[in-house]
C-alpha cells in the first residue's frame, strides 16, 4: 500500500551527503521521517532509513502531482521484485516543473508499506490494478456516506469507484493531506481527526479549485447508521477481535471489489458451470481453523448469491500437509464428505474457476461478516460439514458413551492452551487456568449441569482439572495432549509438536471431542477458538447457554 507522507524532511545537497550523519540522524528519533538530496535547487530523490541502512540504490526520481500518480508510483516500487526491496521505497511529489525542467515545490512524499496482518504474515498485494467492469460493487453499494481515514493509495482509489459508480454519495477524508490531491477526478469533503465526526449533512461548500470541503458545526446530530469508516490500518487479526459493522479497513474493501478477479480457466470441462476452488494452505494450521476458513468462504459465496459451486482441496504441495504425513492428499475428505458431486480433479479442468486459496482471504469482508453471522453459519454448517463413514463409524460409539443418559446436563468446556497462552499470535489470550476452573464451577451451578466435557490438548491444564475435584463429574476423551515445555520459544504451534509422521487417524480423536463438544446442553471456552466456534456451528443453536471468556455470553 502507498501512503502519503507530509511531515518534516532533512534537505542535504549530493556533494555533502555523508551516509554515517544520515543513519545518525534516522537514529536520533527521526526513523519515520526522509532525506531529500538535492543537486543545486535540482531535487534529485528521497532516502528513507531503510535505504541509508542497507545501503539500497534509490533512483534520481520525482513524481508530478497528476490524477494518475499513484499508478505511476505503484509502477516505481514494485519495479523492484522483492518485498523486502520494496519496504519503505519513497518518491517526492511535486507541483511540477518550472520553466528548466526542475521541479517545483515538494508537496509531499508517497511511501510504500507491505499489507500485513501481523509483523510476520503478509496480505494481498494489489500490484496492478484499473477501473474496470467487473468490480465487485454490493459492498459500497449499501452507504449513503463514506467516511476516510487517511488519503492513501486504495482509499484515493475507492473514492473514485464511488464517484464514477455510485456519484451521489457522500464521500469524506479526515486527512487534511487530501487537500493536496486536487488535481484528483473525484469529489470528495474534508473533516477533522480532533473534531469528533457528526453528521454527515453538516454544511458543505465549493472551493475554488472544485471540491467540496466539510466545515465542521459542532452539533452532535449523529451519523446515523447509513455510514461506513474506512480505516488505513494494515495489521489484522483473524478471529481475536468482534467484527465491527460499517467500519472496515482500506485493505478490506479493495478485497470485496477485487476478489472475483481471481476467477481463471485450466480447461473446457463443464463450460456452463461456474467454480469456487477452496485451497487452504493447512501447513501448521490446526483441524479447527481449516474448518472454519473452508465453510466461511462457502458462506460468503451464498450470501453475494454467486453461481459459482463450491469445491474443497486440501491437497497441499511441498510437504506442507501436517494432517497426511507430508503427502499430497485431498485431506478433506478424510474426514468429510465432499460438498457436492463434483471432484477438484474435474475444477482443474473446467473453464470458470474462482481460486479461493489463501488464508489471507480474512481480509474479504464478505467472509468475515459471514463468519461473525452465527445463524448463517450454523445454516452452511448443516449443508456441506458431513462426516464421512470412517468419521460417523469412529464418533457415534463414542457420543453413546458420553451420552447415553438424556436427562444428563453436559457442560461443554474449551480450555485453550499451549500456543495461544505463550505464542505471541493474533489471538486472543485464555483466561489464567485457576480462574477458569473457578468459572466452570460456578457455571456447572448456575446452569443446572451434572458433569462437564473437558476439550483440552494442553497437558498441563488438563491435569489441573484432573486435580480440581470434579471426581467422576469430569469427562474427557484420551487423546494426544502436549505440553509448552520452552515459554520463550515463539510461535511454536501445536501442529509443530505433533510426530514427522502425523496423518489423519491422529486427528480423529479432536474431531471427535468438537462433535461431542456440540452434543452438550451448554458451551464455555477460556477465550475464543476454533473449537468453540465450530462446535457453536455444528450445535446449530441448540445450547441453552454459550458463554466465552472476555466477551461474556454470546447472543
Amino acid at each position: 500500500m502507498i501512503r502519503v507522507y507530509n511531515g518534516d524532511a532533512y534537505g542535504v545537497q549530493e556533494e555533502e551527503y555523508d551516509r554515517n550523519q544520515s543513519l545518525q540522524f534516522f537514529l536520533n528519533g527521526h526513523k519515520n521521517e526522509y532525506i531529500l538530496i538535492y543537486r543545486g535547487d535540482r531535487l534529485l530523490k528521497v532516502l528513507s532509513y531503510y535505504d541509508v541502512l542497507y545501503r539500497r540504490e534509490v533512483p534520481e526520481k520525482v513524481l508530478y502531482l497528476n490524477r494518475d500518480l499513484f499508478q505511476e508510483a505503484r509502477e516505481l516500487f514494485f519495479s523492484y521484485e522483492k518485498a523486502d526491496d520494496r519496504w519503505n521505497r519513497a518518491v517526492a511529489v511535486c507541483s511540477g516543473p518550472d520553466d528548466a525542467g526542475c521541479p517545483r515545490d515538494v508537496e509531499c512524499i508517497l511511501y510504500y508499506q507491505q499489507n500485513l496482518t501481523s509483523f510476520i504474515y503478509l496480505a494481498s498485494e494489489f500490484e496492478d490494478y484499473t477501473f474496470e467492469e467487473g468490480l465487485d460493487l454490493e459492498l459500497l453499494s449499501r452507504a449513503d456516506t463514506y467516511i476516510f481515514e487517511e488519503f492513501e493509495e486504495y482509499t484515493a482509489f475507492i473514492c473514485d469507484v464511488l464517484e464514477r459508480k455510485f456519484p451521489e454519495k457522500k464521500k469524506i477524508f479526515l486527512d487534511e493531506n487530501a487537500d493536496i490531491f486536487s488535481c484528483f477526478p473525484f469529489h470528495y469533503c474534508i473533516g477533522s481527526r480532533d473534531t469528533p465526526f457528526q453528521n454527515a449533512d453538516d454544511v458543505l461548500h465549493d472551493s475554488p479549485d472544485g471540491k467540496s470541503h466539510q466545515m465542521m458545526d459542532g452539533q452532535e446530530k449523529g451519523l446515523g447508521q447509513n455510514a461506513v469508516y474506512i480505516t488505513s490500518e494494515r495489521e489484522k487479526d483473524f478471529f481475536g477481535r468482534r467484527f465491527q459493522k460499517n467500519i472496515y479497513s482500506s485493505l478490506d474493501i479493495m478485497t470485496a471489489l477485487f476478489w472475483q478477479k481471481k476467477e481463471t480457466g485450466f480447461g473446457d470441462l463443464h463450460p456452463d458451470k461456474k467454480f469456487l476452488l477452496i485451497r487452504f494452505p493447512v501447513y501448521s494450521s490446526g483441524l479447527g481453523d481449516v474448518i472454519r476458513f473452508c465453510m466461511t468462504k462457502a458462506a460468503a459465496v451464498e450470501f453475494r448469491k454467486l453461481d459459482y459451486i463450491p469445491v474443497i482441496d486440501l491437497s497441499v504441495p511441498d510437504g506442507g500437509n501436517s494432517f497426511s504425513g507430508g503427502r499430497e492428499e485431498n485431506i478433506w475428505e478424510d474426514f468429510f464428505e465432499p460438498l457436492n458431486e463434483y471432484r477438484p480433479e474435474e475444477v482443474l479442468q473446467s473453464r470458470h474457476v474462482l481460486l479461493c486459496s489463501d488464508k489471507m482471504d480474512a481480509f474479504n469482508p464478505y467472509m468475515m461478516e459471514q463468519y461473525h453471522n452465527a445463524g448463517h453459519m450454523r445454516a452452511i454448517y448443516k449443508k456441506y460439514l458431513r462426516l464421512n463413514e470412517e468419521m460417523k463409524a469412529y464418533i457415534d460409539p463414542i457420543r453413546k458413551r458420553f451420552f447415553g443418559n438424556s436427562e444428563e446436563h453436559v457442560l461443554g468446556v474449551v480450555a485453550r492452551g499451549t500456543d495461544y497462552r505463550y505464542g505471541g499470535f493474533d489471538v486472543p489470550k485464555p483466561m489464567e487456568d485457576t480462574a477458569y476452573i473457578e468459572l466452570v464451577q460456578e457455571k456447572m451451578e448456575e446452569w443446572g449441569c451434572t458433569s462437564l466435557l473437558l476439550a483440552t490438548e494442553d497437558a498441563d491444564i488438563f491435569e489441573k482439572f484432573r486435580q480440581a475435584g470434579f471426581g467422576d463429574r469430569l469427562k474427557y476423551l484420551d487423546q494426544e495432549r502436549f505440553q509448552y515445555t520452552d515459554v520463550n520459544t515463539k510461535g511454536l504451534l501445536v501442529a509443530k509438536m505433533k510426530k514427522a509422521d502425523n496423518d489423519y487417524h491422529d486427528e480423529m480423536p479432536y474431531l471427535a471431542v468438537l462433535y461431542l463438544l456440540a452434543e452438550c446442553s451448554a458451551l464455555l471456552s477460556n477465550c475464543r477458538c476454533g473449537a468453540f466456534e465450530v462446535a457453536d456451528f455444528v450445535n446449530g443453536g441448540r445450547y441453552e447457554h454459550r458463554y466465552c471468556c472476555g466477551e461474556g455470553e454470546v447472543e
